[in-house]
């Protein structure tokens, strides 16, 4: 049974329903963007007060039993586990603010993928873009904001999955700063 066309309302209401979903997926990976970007302000603060410390609270560690051995190892044990944590957060977040290309498109056409950029530049200029918008049927002009919408998904997908896994190297990154830091700075007072 062919598909018949829905009255012009029921396009227009799909059109706005795929309108709104496009811009909710657009709000969820700049909010997955925003929060990589509070992650790598976070640990390069952690960092810029971490290595200073450093300097002065190493050559300060004792290693005799008793006199402040496990102290000392604590705290290259915090140390190191500072610029692993470091190391690792930075590397899932770069999977947040990795940029993406589209997946969906296996052979794009001028006239008829009219959403994604790299479909826009398909066309000679703006006038020719423009034609093509002009000539684009609602249905055509749905089937295009819905594929791009099914790739802002997969992105979101990505993003969140990233950001979410960073979550932990996070979090473990600024326990082991927190503890780094009282002990460097309890070192640094050691006669």
């Amino acid at each position: 049974m062919a598909a018949t066309q829905p009255p012009l309302t029921v396009r227009e209401d799909q059109l706005s329903f795929a309108r709104h979903n496009f811009d909710n997926q657009q709000s969820l990976i700049r909010a997955a963007d925003t929060k990589a970007g509070i992650y790598i302000t976070l640990l390069f603060f952690l960092g810029a007060s971490t290595i200073p410390l450093g300097k002065d609270a190493i050559p300060k560690l004792k290693w005799v039993l008793g006199g402040g051995c496990l102290t000392s190892a604590t705290y290259v044990a915090t140390y190191v586990g500072f610029f692993v944590g470091f190391i690792w957060s930075l590397m899932l977040v770069r999977h947040v603010i990795t940029p993406r290309v589209a997946k969906h498109y296996s052979n794009p056409k001028s006239g008829r993928d009219l959403h994604y950029y790299k479909h826009i530049l398909l066309h000679k200029d703006n006038t020719e873009y423009f034609n093509a918008i002009w000539q684009a049927s609602p249905d055509l002009l749905l089937r295009n904001l819905t594929d791009q919408i099914f790739e802002l998904a997969h992105i979101c997908e990505a993003k969140m999955t990233a950001i979410h896994t960073a979550r932990i190297p996070v979090m473990l990154t600024f326990f082991a700063w927190l503890v780094n830091a009282s002990l460097g700075l309890w070192i640094v007072r050691w006669i």
